[in-house]
């Protein structure tokens, strides 16, 4: 969680691919304390036509630890690929 605590100050913008996940995130976060705003799904985004940038994956890419302990402790375990 050292994201997390090196923003405590700043507003953090959560988006996944429907909204769904990131407002789950949104929710927990905020009765930690912490400023967020739910940017919603990245599928409307792409699906308006607006600007995206397209990146190669990595197969040695690794979810990043925070995200899978949010995960975890959400009971979204099994949303992480």
């Amino acid at each position: 969680f050292q994201f997390l605590k090196k923003n405590k100050n700043k507003e953090l913008i959560l988006y996944c691919r429907s909204g769904n996940r990131s407002g789950v995130a949104a929710n927990i976060l905020a009765k930690e304390g912490f400023q967020v705003a739910n940017a919603g799904g990245f599928k409307h985004w792409k699906s308006a036509g607006l600007p995206v940038r397209q990146v190669i994956k990595n197969s040695q890419t690794a979810m990043p630890p925070e995200l899978q302990r949010l995960l975890s402790v959400t009971g979204r375990q099994n949303d992480i690929p």
